[in-house]
C-alpha cells in the first residue's frame, strides 16, 4: 500500500508547473507500479527471510503445534522461491545470449531447467549449443591445410590487395590472420586506440545531442512499455542541449575513456617516438589532468619531448601531494612506512617528499602499537564518553576556553595497552598548530569501562542516524575485546594488528548535527532534476528498512 501511495504522490508533487500534464503523469505513475509490480520476484526479499526462519524453527522445534500450520506456507514458499530462481537463471542466459556468450547462456540456461521445465529454457539451451556448435566449426576452419607454396604466394597477393584496399577479406586463412592481427590490440595499439576513440567521441556526442533518448530499452515487452512511457520526459530532457554542453567539462570520465586510455599507454610503451607518439601522448595527458591522476600525468609529460621545466615542476609537485596523500591514509604502519619512504625517494625536492620525510622519521620515533582516536567534536556530540563513565575528562578541557586549557581536535587516542594519548592545545591557542601530547594511564576496569561505553553510544549512534553509521574494523574489535577480558597490557606489536580507527562527530564529518531520524511514518520531500528543469514536493511513506542481514538473502 505504501508503494502505490508514494507512486502516486510523486507525479501529483512534481506537476505544481505543469499540471495540465497530470492526468499523463498520473497514468504513467500507475503504469510504472504495475510493470514493476509484474516484475517482482516471485518470493520477495522478506518472504525469503520468513522462510529461512520457519524452516529453521521447523528443524529445532519438531514437536511444535505451529510447525502443523506452517508446512502450507513454508511448501508454497518454497514452491515460489525455486521459480524465482528459475526466472533469475532465465533472465541470465537470456542476456548472455544476447550478448554472444553462449557457454554463459547453455551454463543458466541448465541452471533454470533445474528449477522449471519450460519451453523457453529448451529453446534458449538450443540456441546456445548451435552457437558453441558454430564456433567449434570456425576453429576448425582456421586449422585447414593452407596448401602448397604456390597457392600461398596467391594469398600474399591477396593479402596486399587487401591491405591496399582493393579488394574486400576472402574466406582463406591468410587474410583471415591479417584481420586478427589488425584488431589484435597487443600487436596493433595505435588501431585499437583510434576505434575506442572514435567509439567514445561518438558516444558522447550522441549524449550531447539527444540525452536520454541514446539509452535503449531494456529486454522484453515490459521493458520496452517501460522505455514508451518514460519517452515524453526524454524527449523533454532532450530538448536541453546547452545544459549539457554545459556539464560536458566536467564530466567524470567515462568507462569508454578508460579503455582508450589502456590502449595509449600500450602503444607509447611498444613505440614511445612512433610516428603517432605525440598525439597519443598529448590525449593521454588531458585525460590523467581531467581525472586529477597526477601521478600518471607526470610520467606521460616526462616521456614528452616538448614538456617544459615549470610544467613538470608543477607536475611534480602534484604528483608528491597526491602520493603523500595515499601513503598517509594506508592503515599498516609497516606499508605506511615504505610508501612514505618511496615519496621521499621518488619526489626529493618537493614540499610533499620534505613532509613525507619528516612523517616517516616520526613514525619511528613516536611510534605506538594502536591509534584509535576520539576527536574533540566526537566527545562533544557524546558527553557520556567524555564524563565520568567514559574517559572522565576534566571539564575545563571542553568549556571552549582555552585561557584553563583545550582540548585539540585531535581529541583523545588509545595508543596499546592501556595508555591514552591526550591532544590539547597549543600555548598559542590555534587549532591549527601542533597540539601539545600528553599521556595518561588507565586501569583495566576503567579502559573495560571506557571500552563498552564507547562501544554502546557509537552504536546507538549508528541506529538513531543512518549517516553516523558505524565502520567495520577487526583490528579496532580485537583490541577493544582484549580490553573488556583484561588483556589489554598484553600488547600485539605486529603491524598486521595494528588498530586504526577514527570517531568522528557529525560536525566534524559534514559540517552540522544532523537532527535524529523522524519516528513518523510519513516525510515530505523536495525534489529537483537538473536534467529536465522539474521540481516539486510530495509527501512519502516510510516503507521497512531492509534487516542488515538482507544481503545473505538476495
Amino acid at each position: 500500500m505504501a508503494k502505490l501511495f508514494n507512486a502516486v504522490s510523486e507525479p501529483v508533487g512534481r506537476s505544481i508547473f505543469s499540471t495540465a500534464l497530470l492526468p499523463y503523469t498520473l497514468g504513467s505513475a500507475l503504469a510504472h507500479y504495475s510493470i514493476g509490480f509484474a516484475r517482482e520476484d516471485a518470493l520477495p526479499l522478506q518472504r525469503r527471510q520468513a522462510l529461512v526462519q520457519w524452516e529453521r524453527f521447523a528443524r529445532e522445534n519438531p514437536d511444535a503445534p505451529e510447525v502443523a500450520e506452517l508446512a502450507p506456507k513454508v511448501a508454497e514458499y518454497q514452491a515460489a522461491w525455486r521459480e524465482t530462481q528459475a526466472e533469475r537463471a532465465q533472465d541470465r542466459a537470456e542476456d548472455a545470449l544476447g550478448q554472444r556468450l553462449p557457454d554463459a547462456a547453455w551454463f543458466y540456461a541448465r541452471r533454470a531447467h533445474r528449477y522449471v521445465d519450460s519451453e523457453r529454457v529448451r529453446e534458449i539451451s538450443q540456441q546456445a549449443e548451435a552457437q558453441i556448435a558454430e564456433r567449434r566449426r570456425a576453429y576448425a576452419r582456421t586449422l585447414e591445410f593452407g596448401g602448397s607454396g604456390d597457392e600461398l604466394e596467391r594469398d600474399r597477393d591477396t593479402v596486399l590487395a587487401v591491405l591496399a584496399g582493393r579488394v574486400a577479406p576472402p574466406a582463406s586463412a591468410m587474410p583471415r590472420h591479417l584481420r586478427a592481427l589488425e584488431f589484435d590490440p597487443d600487436r596493433n595499439p595505435w588501431g585499437a586506440f583510434e576505434r575506442t576513440r572514435s567509439a567514445e567521441r561518438w558516444r558522447t556526442t550522441r549524449w550531447v545531442l539527444f540525452g536520454p533518448l541514446t539509452a535503449a530499452p531494456e529486454r522484453g515487452a515490459l521493458g520496452f512499455a517501460d522505455y514508451l512511457l518514460d519517452l515524453p520526459w526524454r524527449i523533454q530532457a532532450a530538448s536541453l542541449l546547452p545544459l549539457r554542453l554545459l556539464q560536458l567539462p566536467w564530466r567524470d570520465p567515462t568507462p569508454g575513456e578508460s579503455e582508450v586510455a589502456v590502449h595509449a599507454r600500450r602503444y607509447l610503451a611498444d613505440s614511445p617516438r612512433g610516428e603517432h607518439a605525440e598525439a597519443v601522448r598529448d590525449w593521454l595527458l588531458a585525460f590523467e589532468r581531467s581525472r586529477e591522476n597526477w601521478v600518471g600525468a607526470l610520467r606521460v609529460a616526462e616521456g614528452s619531448p616538448g614538456a617544459s621545466d615549470a610544467e613538470l615542476d608543477v607536475l611534480r609537485e602534484r604528483a608528491a601531494e597526491q602520493a603523500l596523500q595515499v601513503a598517509s591514509a594506508e592503515k599498516r604502519r609497516d606499508l605506511r612506512a615504505q610508501l612514505l619512504g618511496n615519496v621521499v625517494r621518488t619526489f626529493p625536492e618537493t614540499r610533499a617528499g620534505a613532509e613525507a620525510g619528516r612523517a616517516a622519521r616520526e613514525q619511528v620515533t613516536v611510534q605506538t602499537a594502536h591509534a584509535v582516536q576520539l576527536s574533540r567534536g566526537f566527545l562533544l556530540e557524546n558527553p557520556d564518553v567524555a564524563g565520568p563513565s567514559g574517559i572522565d575528562l576534566s571539564p575545563a578541557l571542553l568549556d571552549g576556553d582555552p585561557r584553563n586549557g583545550e582540548l585539540h581536535p585531535d581529541g583523545v587516542t588509545l595508543i596499546g595497552g592501556n595508555e591514552l594519548q591526550i591532544a590539547v592545545l597549543a600555548e598559542s591557542g590555534d587549532d591549527d598548530d601542533p597540539p601539545r601530547k600528553l599521556r595518561a594511564q588507565l586501569s583495566d576496569p576503567d579502559l573495560a569501562r571506557l571500552v563498552a561505553r564507547l562501544e554502546e553510544t557509537s552504536f546507538r549512534n549508528s541506529l538513531l542516524d543512518s549517516d553516523d553509521a558505524l565502520e567495520a574494523n577487526a583490528q579496532r574489535d580485537v583490541v577493544f575485546e582484549r580490553a573488556r577480558l583484561g588483556l589489554a597490557g598484553d600488547v600485539d606489536s605486529r603491524p598486521e594488528a595494528e588498530a586504526r580507527y577514527a570517531y568522528r562527530g557529525m560536525r566534524e564529518r559534514y559540517g552540522m548535527v544532523r537532527a535524529r531520524e523522524s519516528l513518523l511514518p510519513v516525510e515530505l520531500v523536495v525534489q529537483g532534476e537538473l536534467d529536465s528543469l522539474q521540481l516539486g514536493a510530495f509527501p512519502r511513506l516510510r516503507t521497512p528498512k531492509t534487516t542488515p542481514d538482507a544481503v545473505l538473502y538476495r
